[in-house]
């Protein structure tokens, strides 16, 4: 009866010490968890700033396609300067509709971009995204990548032409990222 009392203690415990409700889960040091990947977020904004959400729109028509380029520059709360170059390239007829629309890229807390509206593309939409200005301190660039990020907060990664980290520099460079819908794309480790 003891062992069996000693069998059931253990178990309780292993499942108690792999329950979700963790501390584990939560931002340290600019890094956004998830279950198998990190997220990286932007070095918060410096007082001095005052845009907390960096947006640029641009009427794209879906015949012809078209372009939207934002460039971006903050001080960061510890002085540094964190630069975005984020640039959309829509090519014709990826659009599944013929008249323009205005589509809007959002850059908020992490290091990526969200699209509005949401759509699906007939040929994938090509971006391009630099940020530079990061403390990547204890990053391994072999282990980051750019990935889209799903609502449930799972990741999954892009089809690019490469991904560069310069830990010198802060900077994350995605190259021709193939974008099949808009929705929220996001480098994460």
């Amino acid at each position: 009866m003891r062992k069996l009392s000693y069998a059931a203690a253990l178990l309780l415990l292993s499942l108690v010490g792999c329950m979700q409700e963790s501390n584990l889960t939560e931002p340290v040091n600019g890094i956004e968890k998830t279950p198998w990947k990190s997220i990286i977020l932007l070095p918060a904004k410096s007082y001095l700033s005052t845009e907390d959400v960096f947006t640029s729109s641009q009427q794209i028509s879906g015949a012809t396609g078209g372009e939207i380029h934002m460039i971006k520059n903050y001080q960061a709360m510890d002085g540094h300067t964190v630069s975005i170059d984020c640039k959309l390239t829509v090519p014709s007829s990826s659009l599944s509709f013929g008249d323009s629309r205005d589509i809007t890229m959002q850059i908020s807390d992490e290091a990526g971009v969200e699209f509005f509206p949401s759509m699906t593309f007939d040929q994938p939409v090509v971006l391009n995204l630099t940020i530079s200005g990061l403390n990547l301190d204890g990053v391994n660039p072999n282990d980051v990548s750019f990935y889209y990020v799903d609502p449930n907060g799972s990741l999954a990664p892009t089809v690019n032409d490469g991904v560069t980290v310069d830990l010198a520099t802060g900077t994350l460079k995605v190259i021709n990222a193939q974008l099949p819908h808009f929705s929220r794309w996001a480098y994460a480790r």
